[in-house]
């Protein structure tokens, strides 16, 4: 079954699985489930190419699967790499699908990214029936999702319904008014000349040509006001006629259209209030349009940039208040943005059990970021990532070069007998260089004189220096005082 699951390796994968490596035959189960329904999977270190980067292909395999399954045990509620996954699929907006096998409570970090996710618990099904229903609701996600990817958003289609609309409605109700004026100041103008016919039939005062002309000019610029003007200077009966008639005409155009001469301003008051109206309602709609909650926590985590993250990580560690420090730290090595230096903090963090757990893969793995990056390493951070991170049976994919290499910068910067008697277990083993007795005998020897290994290591070295003088590998005189 590996040979087969070997030879998939999906560019876009449906399920990304997320697990401890101490789980790898509980992820290997899933996976063997799922791909036999036809989802095909893709999971570390399965289908990490010989010479590809771990990190950057595990964040692209997660960027291109359409939904992250995180198995949640013991141990991987304590790893580092998990942890990083998580807050990988978080803010790539993934949809997650969380599998509790344990009761343990979560940690902080999983608590803060999964909170309001839907579990599957598996604490009291059978592991059998735990996966047949992971298949299902996978199965069922992943139509879902290309329903909704061939329809047209909804939401998008009423905003452009709704803006052609309001956008013709408006142009309309402008030249109405318009119209409406126009009609308005004609009638207001045939008012004056029959005045003005019945002024000449009574004999009554005259209104000369200019003074009318004026007074319609008047009343077209000031509506009403020229009206009442007229009334007032003339004190005629007719003219005050003229006027109410033209009040009236007025006034019945305002009761129509809310228009008229005296009704421009009032026209213009309502259509500036009603397309301030129509904006404000198109903007609260456009803020009331429902988004996806995982955009916004993205474009809210977009505004931070990855120096003001750092300056308020380091006012936290600075503070005391570790958790938030090593959740920023964290949050740089998510975006990419994280230096020797935040590495080699995180790894001291995690080491310290401050703001985490401590947990031995998530510290190696912090302190091998820092070493890549070219951080200072401490003389026993070195030891502690060659012996227990790459050497062999280490928690680190195993790396015998880069183990010796490390170890040699651990001697040089001053390491103890425990870095000696290492290096030259390597010597004598071939591991990570070249077979070398006189270098083994020499560092084994160099490590029992320094004192402070236990007792495993202190009976190694005894006995690989005996092996190797019985053996004619090295002389007498410079193995003889550590002979038995």
């Amino acid at each position: 079954m590996d040979e087969q699951l070997n030879n998939k390796l999906p560019a876009e994968p449906d399920v990304f699985i997320s697990y401890s490596t101490k789980n790898k035959d509980i992820a290997d189960a899933i996976v063997n489930r799922l791909e036999e329904s036809g989802i095909s999977c893709w999971y570390a270190p399965r289908n990490i190419e010989p010479g590809q980067e771990w990190v950057s292909a595990i964040r692209d395999a997660l960027n291109a699967a359409k939904v992250f399954v995180l198995i949640l045990t013991d141990e991987s509620n304590g790893s580092r790499q998990v942890m990083n996954e998580v807050a990988l699929a978080f803010n790539a907006a993934k949809t997650m699908v969380p599998v509790r096998l344990t009761n343990a409570e979560m940690n902080a970090e999983l608590e803060y990214y999964l909170t309001r996710v839907h579990w599957m618990d598996g604490t009291n099904i059978h592991f059998g029936e735990c996966l047949e229903l992971l298949q299902k609701q996978v199965a069922s996600i992943l139509q879902n999702q290309e329903t909704v990817s061939a329809a047209p958003h909804p939401a998008a289609v009423g905003r452009t319904r709704h803006t052609s609309i309001t956008y013709v409605d408006k142009k309309t109700k402008i030249l109405f008014g318009i119209g409406i004026a126009v009609l308005a100041v004609l009638c207001i103008g045939l008012g004056v000349l029959l005045g003005k016919g019945k002024n000449a039939k009574t004999g009554g005062d005259e209104i000369s040509t200019t003074e009318s002309q004026g007074r319609e000019v008047a009343r077209a610029e000031d509506g009403t006001k020229g009206q009442n003007a007229q009334g007032t200077a003339d004190g005629q009966g007719q003219n005050s006629q003229g006027s109410s008639g033209e009040q009236g005409q007025n006034s019945q155009g305002t009761d129509e259209q809310g228009q008229g001469t005296s009704g421009q301003q009032n026209q213009n008051a309502q259509g500036s209030g009603n397309e301030q109206g129509q904006g404000s309602s198109s903007g609260q709609q456009a803020q009331d349009d429902p988004t996806d909650p995982s955009e916004e926590r993205t474009e809210a985590s977009q505004k931070l940039t990855p120096d003001m993250i750092k300056e308020k990580a380091d006012d936290s560690y600075s503070q005391g208040d570790f958790e938030q420090a090593y959740m920023g730290y964290q949050q740089l090595d998510v975006m990419g943005a994280a230096t020797s230096d935040v590495y080699l903090t995180l790894g001291r963090m995690s080491m310290a059990g401050q703001g985490t757990q401590f947990d031995d893969l998530t510290t190696l793995q912090w302190y091998a970021d820092a070493y890549d990056k070219g951080a200072n390493l401490t003389a026993s951070e070195l030891y502690y990532l060659s012996k227990e991170g790459y050497y062999a049976g280490g928690l680190l994919p195993e790396d015998l070069d880069k183990a010796f290499i490390i170890c040699e910068e651990c001697i040089v910067k001053g390491g103890d007998g425990t870095a000696m008697a290492l290096i030259g277990q390597m010597y004598y083993a071939g591991m990570g260089t070249d077979t070398d007795y006189d270098e083994a005998a020499f560092w084994l020897g160099c490590a029992l004189d320094a004192g402070g290994l236990s007792q495993h290591d202190e009976d190694f070295c005894y006995a690989a220096i005996g092996v190797m003088y019985r053996n004619g590998y090295v002389s007498y005189e410079d193995v003889s005082k550590w002979l038995r």
